[in-house]
């Protein structure tokens, strides 16, 4: 019986970032341009734990690496658009 592969180090990043930002847009809230919580961030942040899972575990396609680092570099953006401006 094989071996099972390990864990891939960008999954295990992926889901750390994803809790991070799930607990960065709790701890931020609203926003004072939209006054509602940042349900579509939140969305954003909980898919991208999501597919830190599926390439930590292997079964991630071969675009999911690119897609899980535009998902990390657009929340990065809005996080700082609202911490900093």
């Amino acid at each position: 019986m094989p071996d099972a592969p390990s864990p891939s180090p960008s999954g295990t990043l992926a889901i750390g970032l994803g809790v991070l930002a799930l607990v960065a847009y709790g701890v931020l809230g609203a926003s004072p341009s939209s006054p509602a919580l940042p349900t579509g961030q939140l969305a954003l942040a909980a898919l991208l734990v999501i597919a830190g899972v599926a390439i930590r575990q292997g079964r991630s396609p071969r675009w999911g690496e690119f897609v899980t680092g535009a998902l990390v570099g657009l929340i990065a953006y809005d996080l700082i658009g609202r911490l900093f401006l």
